[in-house]
């Protein structure tokens, strides 16, 4: 047996090959997954109906805000910071990645052209836009696109707990006349731009609301995971009483019976799980909290002048998201 092939050789020719294989993760698998999620694009642009224009929509927005915010006694986790600017208000029909061509870019050859999808700009994106001008003016049929915000809600919380909730949102009621002419709209503007391939996650379910209150923003940030906010403890406040839709009277009680009987039903669960736990044992599972229904809220009803398409994260002079291509829808 030569040198080269003793035992102690090869081991140091194993030891010197080590790291130079494929890329593996947990058992020994190649990382084929997380390499994919990190070559996702980037999103850029999404598709907006913007209402934070209106002034009084403004005025109504930062009323409730400012009266949550000062809330005594006050409102777990939440903090002015995760407040959404009421200037930024507007319903996502759909988010992209979108390319922006250098000039000195060579245009894709015939050939690519027939057997490759066009790449997804934000040139396309506005010709695409300003397409569909003529059949929502059809639609509306000589009337305004409304946006009413009617009803408030969380996005899942985590755990299904309320008490744990990141997202709050105000939105329309798309059982009436003008919320399903909106639900109609935002369908074909969102289905037009899935069938061109521009819009990314096109399994997402098209939900049509406006954020107000998102933790993503907190500042100071901190690590670790979010710092959630009480839903339920919002839902409770006095600052509620204000925006509450203008009921008949059984349909008020109602209403206000809903907050209530929330508030019971975790006080209830929290009780039920303290006394199944002999000598207090935390390790028994504690039911989960039944998240409350959507409260019927009074928010006004605006008007939608134009369909944009906008960057991600910017913001223009007023504190609204720039938009870079727009095309009105005013009939």
């Amino acid at each position: 047996m030569s040198q080269a092939e003793t035992p102690a050789a090869n081991k140091g020719a194993k030891s010197a090959h080590r790291g130079q294989g494929r890329p593996r993760g947990r058992g020994g698998k190649p990382r084929t997954e997380s390499t994919q999620a990190h070559n996702k694009p980037p999103l850029t642009h999404f598709i907006a109906l913007p209402i934070g224009h209106h002034a009084d929509l403004r005025t109504k927005i930062s009323a409730f805000t400012s009266a949550l915010t000062s809330a005594n006694p006050a409102i777990s986790g939440l903090d002015p910071s995760i407040i959404i600017s009421p200037r930024r208000l507007h319903l996502t029909l759909g988010v992209m990645s979108l390319d922006q061509p250098s000039p000195s870019t060579p245009p894709p050859s015939t050939q690519s052209q027939s057997t490759e999808p066009p790449p997804a700009t934000l040139t396309r994106a506005t010709e695409l836009l300003h397409t569909l001008r003529p059949r929502v003016l059809e639609m509306l049929g000589g009337e305004p696109l409304r946006v009413g915000l009617e009803r408030m809600d969380i996005m899942p919380p985590e755990r299904g707990d309320p008490e744990r909730a990141h997202v709050l949102w105000v939105g329309p009621d798309l059982e009436g006349e003008d919320g399903r002419r909106l639900r109609a709209v935002c369908d074909v503007i969102q289905k037009t731009f899935m069938d061109a391939g521009l819009v990314v996650d096109e399994r997402r379910e098209l939900k049509l609301h406006c954020t107000v209150v998102n933790t993503t923003y907190r500042k100071p940030r901190t690590r670790g995971p979010r710092i959630p906010f009480s839903y339920q403890s919002i839902r409770t406040s006095e600052a509620i009483s204000s925006i509450l839709a203008t009921q008949p009277s059984a349909a008020q009680a109602d209403a206000v019976a809903q907050l209530a009987d929330a508030t019971q039903v975790l006080r209830l669960q929290d009780t039920d799980a303290a006394s199944s736990a002999p000598d207090g044992d935390q390790s028994q599972p504690r039911r989960r909290r039944e998240k409350p229904k959507p409260l019927n809220v009074n928010l006004g009803s605006w008007s939608v002048d134009e369909m944009q398409i906008c960057r991600m994260g910017s913001y223009g002079p007023e504190g609204e998201y720039v938009a870079e291509a727009r095309c009105s829808i005013t009939p």
